[in-house]
């Protein structure tokens, strides 16, 4: 008596041996699948196995079992191969000419992106504009002799001064290199 353990799975074809038995109770278990056919389970009065839901099979119709799906095998046609590697050859092509019209556009966008820079960087600005070609001497002159008072800033290139331009009445920048 197996009746009520809670066992799960397929019941296993050697019981249907088990012909020494007088009574197999395999019931109210979470038995599953094909009941044997052979042996013991040919006569429904030494066998049960009521309370499994999941068994099925029609060899013994007293059991009154639900019939075992057997799923029709595939039938594999030098069609349906040739149609699967078209259909696994047109999705590829056309993710790869994404894939190739995604890398294009970010490329035309970031050529456009860094020639609008060298645009903006490359207007004149007010000091590129400024032509006219000054001597140490103004430069001197403009800064008081290049006087602390006049300093801006230093750095590891140089000191930069305040220059007053009396021609032009400007005030600009000079930084004066270490050399």
């Amino acid at each position: 008596d197996l009746s009520n353990n809670n066992l799960s799975g397929s019941i296993p074809g050697y019981f249907a041996n088990f012909s020494s038995l007088d009574y197999l109770n395999l019931s109210v278990n979470n038995f599953e699948g094909r009941v044997p056919t052979e042996g013991i389970f040919q006569n429904d009065t030494i066998v049960s196995i009521f309370g499994n839901k999941n068994l099925c099979g029609g060899g013994i119709k007293e059991l009154k079992l639900k019939p075992c799906f057997v799923p029709e095998p595939v039938i594999r046609t030098k069609h349906s191969v040739m149609l699967k590697k078209v259909v696994i050859g047109v999705s590829l092509s056309i993710a790869l000419l994404l894939l190739f019209s995604m890398a294009l556009a970010s490329l035309i966008w970031f050529q456009k992106r860094r020639k609008n820079q060298r645009i903006k960087n490359s207007t004149p600005s007010t000091l590129g504009a400024f032509h006219e070609k000054i001597s140490y001497g103004d430069l001197r002159n403009a800064t008081n002799g290049f006087s602390s008072a006049n300093m801006i800033g230093s750095g590891s290139f140089g000191t930069v001064f305040k220059a007053l331009l009396p021609a032009e009445n400007k005030v600009v920048a000079v930084k004066v290199l270490n050399m």
